[in-house]
């Protein structure tokens, strides 16, 4: 009985042949290319036989040279046909890449830090950047020359049965045998291959890792031992790529020996049939050379075959991703208006949820409006449940239990896309693109002007420290914003978040990074905004959020108090507690 995981592996190859439909024309001019190529090649052997021929039969110079002109002319012709394919190929994969990355981009997109949650980041970097490397070969090279080898073989070696039924079935034979070996020796290999990727991508994984924790493996004396966890992976990963080499040593050498007897078994039938009166003498030259064109596109192939080695053992990585089923979606008929106009409200109703994989509730039949125009903070110990709601405002998870309204419509009755274009964000940790400052704010609306974007960086009080810059808005900030301070890149983002010009603004936790000086600054910043936006206030500094609407306590995931900064300090419950404490700490 098959295996049912060989069966799944194997239609994943199928199912990866699949992708040559997106570049199908392509392909198909490479094909003609390659056979076009072979055609010229077996008119050379023809006349390299045919020239030779007149040699031995003592024919004039001037008839046996026309043939040997006409020959020159063949590799001339087909080394040009050689260049045109080759760089030809190259494009070919440069837009089969294009194809795949951009598949698995949208896909990862449209599953969100749900997925991306759950999975190290340096493997899916591998996949992306590595792993379509290794696919291009399978889809560029290997399954064109598929078609090449049975066209080709089918015509030469038809021809050669024609002219001797004996050497053509043993042409023919090893053909076959050279052509099904790589399948044969599939499971071994393919298990081989596949340990191969795990390794390496656990291994770039890894190497991820200990290059954005730098500065913390340094801090902490433990680079020494991170590096011996590299040393130790990257062995482990030798180990593997020897052991994989070696089958595929054994595919090649059978490949070679098939090849080479077609070859030498051919021409020494041939060579006795001639002798016995069965085959003419410009009939086994034909042979001979016709065989070495023969076996010039299977070789070709088992190259192809070697190099798509790694890109079979991506597939079931490959498809894992493209098949993982998209949980946030939009309804049929999802509504792209309703958060237009004024001021929206949110309502919490009843709402429970836990993470993946997490027994414990993150929110449980949690409850609570906040009114058009009205600013709310959230406050509570840290795993309380703060950042959920904002994780479950923008649809980055959906409730399990329970709904949130925005404006009285269920928010997952609205599009993802227009919901998310309504909700402006500034994040704890924020996250800033390789590239200019303009271009960094300008994220949040694609169309605006440099106008628009300086006017959005004075209402955050960004617009002086930018100008006071040698290029302003156009200093590169480096990989995360490295070349900003924290009360810098906070500033950027809260640009970006007013530049959206969303009715709904989430400020989550955003001055617990920065110093004194930069958490008056934006704290003067957070004052204004809120008077603009319907504000949600996840705040750390307890100080920070006094002038807040209402107050929202959060305590393991359930709503412990609910009222203004006054109200909640004459109930002695859990905000004075935390209160208490925090003074403590600043004391």
């Amino acid at each position: 009985m098959m295996n049912p995981n060989n069966s799944k592996k194997t239609n994943s190859y199928i199912r990866l042949a699949k992708f040559a439909f997106y570049i199908k024309g392509e392909l198909t001019a490479k094909i003609a290319l390659t056979l076009f190529a072979i055609a010229i090649s077996v008119i050379q052997a023809f006349m390299l036989a045919y020239g030779t021929s007149g040699v031995f039969s003592g024919k004039n110079a001037g008839s046996v040279l026309r043939y040997y002109i006409i020959a020159a002319f063949c590799i001339l012709a087909r080394s040009l046909l050689a260049w045109k394919i080759e760089i030809y190929s190259k494009k070919v994969a440069g837009k089969a890449k294009a194809v795949l990355r951009s598949k698995l981009v949208e896909k990862l997109i449209e599953l969100g830090p749900r997925y991306q949650s759950v999975k190290r980041s340096g493997r899916l970097q591998s996949l992306v950047t590595d792993g379509v490397e290794y696919v291009e070969p399978y889809l560029v090279n290997y399954l064109p020359q598929i078609i090449v080898v049975v066209l080709s073989s089918l015509c030469i070696g038809g021809y050669v049965l024609l002219l001797n039924l004996k050497v053509g079935m043993i042409l023919m034979t090893a053909m076959v045998i050279a052509v099904v070996t790589p399948y044969l020796m599939l499971p071994f290999i393919k298990k081989a291959a596949m340990e191969y990727w795990r390794g390496y991508a656990v291994l770039n994984a890894q190497y991820v890792d200990a290059m954005q924790g730098m500065n913390t493996l340094k801090a902490l004396n433990a680079s020494g031992r991170k590096g011996l966890e590299l040393y130790q992976s990257a062995d482990s990963f030798r180990r593997r790529q020897i052991h994989w080499t070696i089958f595929s040593l054994i595919s090649s050498a059978t490949i070679v020996l098939m090849m080479a007897a077609g070859k030498y078994l051919t021409v020494g039938v041939a060579t006795f049939d001639m002798a016995g009166g069965l085959l003419s003498q410009p009939g086994l030259l034909v042979i001979l050379f016709l065989v070495i064109e023969c076996m010039r596109p299977i070789a070709d192939l088992d190259l192809a075959w070697h190099a798509s080695y790694m890109g079979l053992s991506v597939s079931h990585e490959l498809f894992e991703i493209l098949d993982e089923p998209v949980t946030i979606q939009n309804k049929p008929g999802a509504k792209t208006s309703g958060i237009d106009e004024g001021f929206p409200g949110i309502e919490f109703k009843n709402v429970s949820f836990r993470y993946p994989a997490r027994t414990e509730y993150a929110l449980k039949n949690v409850s609570f409006t906040i009114r058009p125009g009205q600013s709310a903070a959230i406050v509570g110990k840290s795993g309380g449940g703060k950042s959920t709601i904002t994780n479950l405002l923008l649809r980055f998870y959906d409730v399990d239990e329970g709904s949130i309204l925005i404006n009285g419509v269920d928010i997952r009755n609205y599009s993802v896309e227009y919901l998310r274009s309504r909700i402006a964000i500034v994040f704890q940790d924020t996250y800033l693109f390789y590239g200019t400052i303009e271009e960094n704010i300008s994220l949040a609306s694609e169309h605006a002007d440099l106008k628009q974007i300086i006017a959005a960086a004075k209402t955050a009080n960004a617009h002086d420290f930018i100008t006071a810059m040698p290029k302003g808005y156009q200093t590169m900030v480096g990989e995360r914003g490295a070349t900003l301070s924290g009360g810098e890149k906070q500033r950027v983002a809260i640009a970006r978040a007013v530049l959206k010009n969303a009715p709904i603004l989430i400020l989550d936790e955003a001055t617990s990074s920065v110093d004194a000086a930069n958490e008056f600054i934006i704290q003067s910043t957070i004052g204004k905004l809120t008077k603009r936006y319907t504000t949600l206030v996840i705040a750390h500094r307890l100080s920070t959020i006094r002038n807040a609407d209402h107050i929202l306590v959060f305590d393991k995931g359930a709503l412990a108090e609910y009222g203004t900064h006054d109200d909640l300090v004459t109930r002695n419950g859990t905000y004075q507690q935390l209160l208490n404490a925090q003074t403590g700490m600043e004391e």
